[in-house]
């Protein structure tokens, strides 16, 4: 009965920890699934993580020195198109600022064209009043005034200003692409020279005209405006002094003013030629450039 009484106690009494309690039990839901694609993303990136570490093949230098060539390349043509763009805007102002030189040209031609006729008319004039008998006060007076109109020079002096600078700044090589542009534009300062230089010709003999005058007429009148208007060319109705006549003075002074008429006719000629030369540089420059 004892035994029983034991077995009774140990039923009913309380359960033993026992001293190495068993670790806590994780619930399944919280336990996270070894993916192992993950492992081999992560093994990937320890891989490739040395990869700067490695020698690099003539394709990596290939491909550098391509694109640093590439870059080059692109940035020269991009400044060889801007160098062209302005150059082609320099040449085209040029050509502007020339024709509107060519045009003054155009009024100052036409203007010294008259001048000259004039001068022509007075030179004829007086050769053939010389012809008359001039101790009569009327003839006298005739030789003076025709003598007068032979005065003054009606020269023409070119507007060069653009072609001065497109010399000088040595851009006739832009018209290089453009047929017969530079060659034109040459041509016609070529013919702007012959006229300047002619009319040192004109200076020339019409100063000669007045050292043979001296001997034959007191030229003091001419800053006398009560006897003449020198500007105008005219005369007031005032009696002029008599001219110093001798036959072989006459003849030196009509030898003097032929020659002037001759160089007159001479510059007249350049400068008929080179009204035409304006005119049709014109059209060929402003057909050429589109500035119709």
């Amino acid at each position: 009965m004892a035994v029983n009484t034991d077995e009774e106690h140990s039923e009913h009494s309380a359960p033993i920890e026992s001293e190495n309690p068993p670790e806590a039990i994780i619930p399944h839901n919280t336990i996270e699934p070894i993916n192992p694609n993950q492992e081999t993303k992560n093994m990937e990136v320890h891989h490739h993580a040395h990869h700067g570490h490695e020698k690099k093949t003539w394709k990596n230098y290939f491909w550098e020195f391509f694109m640093l060539f590439l870059a080059v390349f692109c940035g020269s043509i991009a400044e060889l198109q801007l160098e062209h763009y302005i150059e082609n805007k320099r040449e085209k102002q040029y050509i502007v600022d020339f024709i509107r030189d060519l045009k003054s040209d155009i009024t100052s031609i036409q203007r010294s064209i008259k001048g000259f006729q004039k001068k022509e008319q007075n030179i004829d004039s007086l050769l053939q009043v010389s012809n008359l008998d001039l101790s009569k006060s009327e003839n006298s007076r005739k030789f003076v005034l025709y003598f007068l109109g032979t005065t003054g020079r009606p020269t023409h002096n070119p507007n060069t200003s653009a072609l001065t600078q497109i010399k000088s700044s040595g851009s006739l090589r832009l018209f290089g692409h453009r047929k017969g542009v530079a060659d034109s534009i040459l041509r016609y300062d070529s013919w702007n020279q012959l006229i300047i230089n002619h009319n040192d010709v004109i200076a020339q003999t019409m100063n000669g005209s007045f050292e043979a005058l001296y001997p034959i007429f007191d030229v003091k009148i001419f800053r006398d405006s009560s006897y003449v208007d020198f500007f105008k060319k005219t005369m007031t109705k005032k009696q002029t002094p008599q001219l110093r006549l001798s036959q072989e003075k006459i003849d030196i002074l009509l030898g003097h003013e032929t020659r002037h008429g001759l160089a007159c006719i001479v510059n007249r000629n350049y400068l008929e030629n080179q009204l035409k030369n304006a005119t049709n540089l014109i059209q060929f420059l402003e057909k050429e450039y589109h500035l119709e």
